[in-house]
């Protein structure tokens, strides 16, 4: 797992790269955590002043990789809500959270969680190829977990 998520220090920034380009650059729920792990510890550093998430290959994020399933059923909608959910709102608020200003760079697409991701940082830059999308709506299913990425900016404080 950490050969496909890597931090460096670079001076006063915290680099964060996705790199999985084979896959798409897709996360299991196990990488998911580990980035906010990542994003947390980073964020708590006196000496990193902001954090840059990016990703290696053509797409930056095709979403939540399906093969990092929980290894057991979840036997309810309540078990499901956390083992499918959880890792992902606990990513949003790793970079909410942060002190220091998060900043994704998408290169290619940015699909499903890839996209919740770049639009829950504090700055996102995409290049002129990236393309957002959330494909769940392709389906007529709602994209409640990329909306949530969004509650607490659009609601009064």
């Amino acid at each position: 797992m950490e050969d496909a998520l890597k931090l460096e220090q670079d001076g006063e920034i915290a680099r964060l790269t996705i790199d999985r380009p084979e896959k798409g650059n897709m996360l299991t729920l196990e990488m998911l955590d580990y980035l906010s792990a990542l994003i947390i510890d980073a964020g708590c550093d006196p000496d990193i002043k902001a954090i840059s998430l990016t990703s290696i290959g053509d797409n930056f994020c095709l979403g939540r990789d399906p093969d990092g399933a929980p290894e057991t059923a979840p036997k309810n909608a309540l078990e499901m809500r956390e083992a499918l959910t959880a890792p992902i709102l606990g990513f949003y608020d790793a970079v909410r959270g942060a002190e220091i200003p998060v900043v994704a760079t998408v290169q290619g697409r940015a699909a499903g969680f890839g996209c919740a991701a770049a639009a829950v940082c504090d700055v996102t830059i995409a290049a002129d190829d990236a393309q957002f999308s959330l494909p769940e709506m392709k389906h007529n299913l709602p994209p409640t977990a990329a909306i949530s990425a969004h509650i607490d900016r659009s609601m009064p404080k």
